[in-house]
């Protein structure tokens, strides 16, 4: 991945404000300190002078802040390792998460978002870059999400005006007593906002959920769990509908629900894209085989779709193809992947939030250039205003899984998994091999803020579990644009029910009492009471829709 993919702040400018805080952000020494993965905990001094240099354009023999004359290092120039983590070299912090839908996002104002437990704010600088700051000013800890875009593109706190620049520099404190005065507040090591690397790929908003300049130059040096058919952005060869809901239950709980094809058919009977749990069809998930880098696998699942179609086998009969590879990279990237004349992709990932919290974002996707044309046209006819519709059936999907995934995420934490669960069939696999790399490689998911004894404790009521409002509508601007024109639509058919009913009193007020006037005043009443009838259908499905899975 190019230095130049990635929208990362000048490390001229954060360097300055680290610096003044006293941290020695680019001394090879303090990169010791940290856990890193194998391939950046022995980087070479070349790659690290080569770094600085393509980034900033500096000579050879420019010094840039590396101290490397006072490193241990061998023979050939390389930095002496340091000892291996215990659990392994996967850091879940030194990853890349997709955290938003970018088309979603308002590039008007701040948005706030959560990773790892952390408070973080999304917004779009004059250069159409989206940064993500920590949600807190330096000034009196007020967050930024409440906070505004100034005309001149800074990020500018609400509570007392002060602004911020792409890098996190304060351009701006308007109660400083003189100019003098102002340029001294910003320059103080404290008046810097924490910048977090961020980078759109595939659509989406990706975070690094560490901050500083070493976290800057590892997140330059770190893949994320992009599909490279998929990477550019220029290529239309695909189609990719984003979709994201946040889920009441933790990252852990959601990788293995998306690695367990053998749910479906139970868990989303009578579901559109479900399944049918009286025609269940034999399945088998293979042996996992490890990624190159140990961090993830790969499985074949099997099914016989020879008799009807329905359920879970639908992408496999579309496809015109039995098997599917279902690939987990980590930290957060599950693809199933179909063969057939499709090339149909289900492409999900991952984000932990919150403890007990996570974000999903999948897609389904299809290949333009071998899928039947027929097939993409219908697709292009539909228009996008339309998507709130599709939203309603993934929506529905999540909803068959909340409430029983939420209780298990609760009884599992702080508990081995594996040793709990009873696991006989080969279609446990997929969900053993990640429990067996959590425990013996990554560990469990470190969070920002510390956890109370009874954090795990409570359960949520079924309205908060399924409150669509608040997990997708608010987030997703196709259904939130959806939920306001049903409104507006409501109040208009309410007034011309209301008009209609007062007409009709006068007509029969006025002595009008024959068979035309009440057949106007049925028509003028029960055509609006009916659209009000069927808009608040619509606007409960953007709200909440209560699942009761023994009724279904």
């Amino acid at each position: 991945m190019s230095l130049k993919s990635h929208s990362i702040v000048s490390l001229d400018k954060q360097s300055a404000c680290l610096q003044r805080r006293r941290i020695r952000s680019f001394n090879v020494r303090g990169l010791r300190c940290l856990s890193l993965p194998p391939a950046y905990r022995v980087p070479t001094a070349l790659r690290w002078r080569r770094a600085f240099q393509q980034y900033r354009g500096c000579s050879a023999t420019t010094q840039v802040g590396l101290d490397l004359e006072n490193e241990q290092v061998d023979r050939e120039g390389n930095l002496v390792p340091e000892p291996a983590d215990e659990l392994g070299s996967f850091s879940w912090t030194k990853q890349w998460y997709p955290v938003a839908i970018v088309e979603d996002l308002d590039e008007s104002k701040p948005t706030p978002v959560n990773l790892f437990g952390k408070s973080l704010v999304l917004w779009r600088d004059a250069a159409a870059q989206w940064k993500c700051f920590a949600d807190t000013c330096p000034h009196r800890l007020a967050p930024f999400s409440e906070g505004r875009i100034a005309e001149d593109g800074t990020l500018q706190c609400s509570y007392h005006g002060w602004k911020f620049d792409t890098e996190g520099a304060c351009t701006s404190v308007p109660q400083a007593e003189s100019p003098q005065q102002a340029h001294q507040a910003a320059a103080h090591p404290r008046a810097c906002a924490t910048v977090y690397p961020s980078q759109v790929q595939h659509r989406l908003l990706w975070v690094w959920p560490e901050a500083g300049s070493t976290a800057h130059l590892e997140a330059m040096s770190t893949e994320a769990t992009v599909i490279p058919d998929l990477l550019h952005e220029e290529n239309t060869a695909y189609a990719i509908p984003w979709f994201m809901r946040e889920l009441p239950y933790g990252h852990d709980v959601l990788i293995e629900n998306l690695l367990d094809p053998a749910h479906v058919p139970f868990a989303h009977h009578g579901v559109s894209g479900g399944g049918d749990r009286y025609q269940v069809p034999l399945s088998s998930l293979g042996q996992p085989h490890m990624l190159q880098d140990n961090h993830g696998f790969d499985t074949v699942f099997k099914q016989d779709i020879s008799g009807k179609t329905n359920g879970s086998t639908q992408l496999q009969a579309m496809s015109k193809s039995q098997d599917a590879h279902i690939i987990f990279k980590a930290p957060n990237l599950i693809n199933y992947k179909y063969g057939g004349e499709l090339g149909v992709q289900i492409v999900s990932y991952s984000t932990p939030t919150t403890p007990g919290n996570c974000r999903v974002l999948f897609a389904v996707v299809m290949d333009r250039r071998t899928a039947p044309k027929r097939t993409m046209q219908l697709l292009d006819l539909k228009p996008a205003w339309l998507k709130f519709m599709d939203h309603y059936e993934r929506n529905t999907v999540l909803d068959g899984d909340n409430c029983f995934l939420h209780m298990q995420d609760r009884k599992l934490h702080g508990e081995e998994a594996e040793g709990q669960y009873y696991m006989p069939t080969s279609m446990d696999r997929a969900v053993a091999a990640f429990r067996r790399w959590m425990r013996e490689t990554a560990g469990p998911v470190p969070w920002a803020i510390q956890l109370g004894p009874d954090t795990w404790k409570e359960t949520a009521s079924r309205h908060e579990l399924l409150d669509r409002y608040n997990q997708h509508t608010k987030h997703c601007k196709h259904c939130s644009k959806a939920l306001e024109v049903f409104t507006v639509a409501q109040r208009v058919a309410a007034g011309g029910l209301a008009a209609a009913a007062l007409a009709g009193a006068a007509a029969l007020g006025a002595g009008q009492t024959g068979p035309s006037t009440w057949l106007n005043i049925a028509c003028g009443t029960l055509l609006p009471a009916a659209a009000i009838w069927q808009l608040d259908v619509q606007r409960h499905k953007l709200l909440f829709v209560d699942y009761i899975q023994s009724e279904r």
